[in-house]
Formats: structure tokens, C-alpha cells, sequence
């Protein structure tokens, strides 16, 4: 789990070479690689997945609206971005159906106990 851990964290970083400017530079990767980490060992400790995105976006929105801030770039996110918004709804949603789905499955694999 820890080397799992470790991989994502370091795949999380580079990921953001994707990204434009402040978010694809070395400094930021690393930055970001422990912000996976971190992200990884709430999970650890708290074993609760929408927890642990709730810290994840926490991070995630402080972070982005403080490089934004900072590279003078704040202004052109004042209003909603609606394409934005339909995103984070439906990746809500499809995390909802998937975790439905697997607590049902897993409901249909345990035997039911008969009295």
C-alpha cells in the first residue's frame, strides 16, 4: 500500500506538467507529490473515500486560487465556468453510481445469516 501510495503521488505530480504555467514546473511537481502523499494518508487514517476527497479538493481549490493569485490570473475565474461546473456534477454522480454499485455487490457476496 505504501509503494502504491508513493506511485500515485509521484504519477499525481507529473501530471500536472499537463497544466500551464505555474502548474507544470519542477518545483510544483514536487510540491504537488507531497500534496498526494498528504492526500494518501488522510485516506490511511481515516478509510473514508468522500472525506478524502473533500481534503483532496480542499487542498485543491486553496492551492489553485493562490497560484492564480499570484501569477495576476484570479480575475478571469470571477464568475463560474459552466463547463467546470458540469464536470464536478457529473463525476459526483458517476463516483456515487460506483460506489453504489460496488456496495451492492459487495451486499450480494456476503451470505445472509438465517435464524
Amino acid at each position: 500500500m505504501i509503494l502504491a501510495a508513493i506511485v500515485a503521488s509521484v504519477l499525481f505530480g507529473v501530471y500536472h506538467f499537463a497544466h500551464s504555467p505555474p502548474f507544470n514546473t519542477i518545483g510544483l511537481v514536487v510540491f504537488l507529490t507531497v500534496i498526494g502523499l498528504l492526500t494518501s494518508l488522510f485516506f490511511f487514517v481515516s478509510r473514508d473515500v468522500y472525506g478524502t476527497i473533500a481534503f483532496h479538493n480542499f487542498l485543491g481549490i486553496f492551492g489553485v486560487i493562490s497560484a492564480l493569485d499570484a501569477s495576476g490570473n484570479l480575475a478571469s475565474f470571477e464568475r463560474p465556468v459552466g463547463s467546470l461546473l458540469v464536470m464536478a456534477v457529473v463525476t459526483i454522480a458517476a463516483l456515487i453510481m460506483a460506489h453504489s454499485r460496488l456496495l451492492n455487490q459487495e451486499s450480494e457476496r456476503t451470505p445472509s445469516r438465517v435464524r
